[in-house]
């Protein structure tokens, strides 16, 4: 199982997940993939969302593999065109889920699974956790603060937050296996006012930590952060070669279309150009990996220039011709001749 981390405040909505996929096959741990992106990315015109998940995630039927990846993202597609609202989709999804994963008589295990979805709205503040679980049947919030709801769909449970300028910290899936202190020191981060970027690194650290005492965890994860303000940016990068890979998770637009998961070069250089989004996760991954800690503190401390935009900006940038006002676009944007 993975090892979901999910935070929430005003400024910005982050998922994290590790990277590992296993299975059991007499009481031992089998790793399918190291390097699998737990990501799904939504939207209607009302909101912009992300889903991540841990339990069952593969199986064979009749010699047919299904993934519980590809039953997520067909649910969503099925419903976003019609414009529904969360607590509806959130419910479709269940009642999909429902529908089409095999008893454990047929798996041979419990189909257990786990879903975080974090959203925010556009046109007003409000940004909301939802938690779809078979195996949870108390809610999982830190505190009670927000506007907290509750579903009970006989073998599965959702449970919903809408926060405002509230903060939270919720664990998923495995855990049992991430200590107390980590839960307070990660809690404890967000409700002072980390930044995006500075909350995915402390979840890397704990999903670290988890998966040396657990083999269903893998030492690496993926981040997704959902800015109140900008562009939705993931951390997921490889550098070989001298050659930087984006890696861009599964997206199902409003109107239903899929694309992805998906990857393309970048060039490095383009960081130096202006300044960073306080949010922004992907360049500031590369640079803190790639560069001395003076040079990274020179380059994040900048405050000049048009605003960087993160890995999806890049992505509407080759799709659309442009970005957002404010951030640049390197020469690359196309423009209407006068």
């Amino acid at each position: 199982m993975t090892l979901l981390i999910t935070a929430v405040g005003p400024e910005y909505s982050l998922g994290v997940s590790d990277q590992r996929i296993t299975a059991t096959y007499a009481s031992r741990v089998r790793t399918i993939d190291e390097k699998f992106n737990k990501h799904i990315y939504f939207g209607t015109e009302d909101y912009v969302a992300n889903v991540s998940y841990t339990g069952v995630a593969q199986w064979r039927l009749k010699g047919v593999r299904y993934r519980l990846y590809d039953l997520i993202s067909d649910a969503i597609a099925s419903i976003i065109v019609s414009r529904p609202k969360l607590a509806p989709l959130c419910i479709h999804l269940t009642k999909h889920l429902q529908d089409r994963i095999p008893n454990a008589a047929t798996l041979g295990v419990e189909p257990s699974f786990e879903l975080h979805i974090i959203s925010r709205e556009k046109s007003y503040p409000a940004n909301t956790i939802t938690v779809i679980s078979t195996f949870r049947r108390t809610a999982p919030w830190g505190d009670d603060e927000g506007m907290i709801y509750e579903w009970d769909l006989g073998s599965i449970m959702i449970f919903m937050k809408v926060l405002v300028e509230e903060t939270e910290v919720i664990f998923g899936g495995m855990e049992p296996h991430v200590r107390q202190a980590e839960k307070d020191w990660m809690r404890k981060a967000v409700r002072s006012g980390a930044n995006a970027f500075q909350a995915s690194q402390m979840a890397n650290k704990i999903v670290k930590g988890v998966s040396l005492r657990t083999p269903t965890v893998g030492p690496t994860s993926v981040s997704i952060a959902i800015p109140a303000n900008g562009y939705v940016d993931t951390n997921l990068w490889s550098y070989t070669d001298r050659v930087i890979t984006g890696f861009v998770p599964r997206m199902i637009m409003s109107n239903g279309t899929m694309m992805g998961p998906s990857e393309f070069p970048v060039n490095l250089e383009i960081v130096s150009f202006g300044q960073h989004p306080k949010h922004s996760l992907f360049f500031k991954a590369i640079l803190y990996k790639l560069y001395k800690k003076r040079i990274r503190s020179l380059i994040f401390r900048r405050r000049k220039g048009p605003l960087i935009p993160g890995i999806m900006g890049l992505l509407g940038l080759m799709l659309f011709g442009s970005v957002k006002e404010g951030y640049d676009d390197f020469g690359l944007g196309s423009h209407t001749a006068e």
